[in-house]
C-alpha cells in the first residue's frame, strides 16, 4: 500500500473512532497487486462484474477480449492483461487502491463520510457481487503496470 494511502486511512480510522470508541480496525482484504494477481481476480469475474468494475469510462479492448475468452484461467487473463493496449488497469497495481470488508465497518455512512472527507474515492463493490468497499487514493499518480 502506498505510504499516503496508509496515513489517510489511518486517519480516517482515528477520526471514525472518535464517534465509535470501541470500534475494532477496519479489515482490508486486498491491497497491492502484481499483474498476475490481478488476472486471476478479473478471471474469476462474471462479464457483468468485468463490466461494472472496469468500464466507467468505455469498454478497454482488453476486457472484451477478457469476455471473449471466457472461461479463462488466470494464465490466458494475464496473458490478456500483459499484452493490452491501453494502459490503466487498476490503482491496486500500484499501491493507490486497497479493499475494506464492509463487515469491519458498523457505521457505513460516518464511514462514507470520512473518506470523502479525507479526498478518498469509495466504490461500493457489493453492487457488482463483490463483497468490499474499494478505496482508491486520487492524489497518487498513475502508474501503467505491464508485467
Amino acid at each position: 500500500m502506498h505510504d499516503t494511502l496508509k496515513e489517510k486511512l489511518s486517519g480516517a480510522f482515528r477520526l471514525y473512532q472518535q464517534l465509535h470508541p470501541q470500534a475494532t480496525p477496519w479489515r482490508i482484504t486486498s491491497g497491492r497487486r502484481s499483474l498476475a494477481q490481478q488476472a486471476a481476480e478479473m478471471a474469476a469475474m462474471t462479464p457483468e462484474q468485468l463490466r461494472g468494475l472496469y468500464c466507467s469510462g468505455g469498454v478497454p479492448s482488453y476486457v472484451e477480449e477478457l469476455i471473449q475468452n471466457m472461461p479463462l484461467t488466470p494464465e490466458k487473463a494475464l496473458h490478456i492483461l500483459a499484452n493490452r493496449t491501453e494502459g490503466y488497469i487498476s490503482k491496486h497495481l500500484f499501491g493507490a487502491a486497497l479493499d475494506l470488508a464492509p463487515s469491519s465497518i458498523q457505521d457505513h455512512q460516518l464511514f462514507q463520510n470520512i473518506i470523502a472527507q479525507l479526498g478518498l474515492r469509495l466504490l461500493d463493490e457489493r453492487q457488482n457481487g463483490i463483497q468490499c468497499f474499494h478505496i482508491a487514493d486520487n492524489s497518487i499518480p498513475i502508474t501503467i503496470v505491464r508485467g
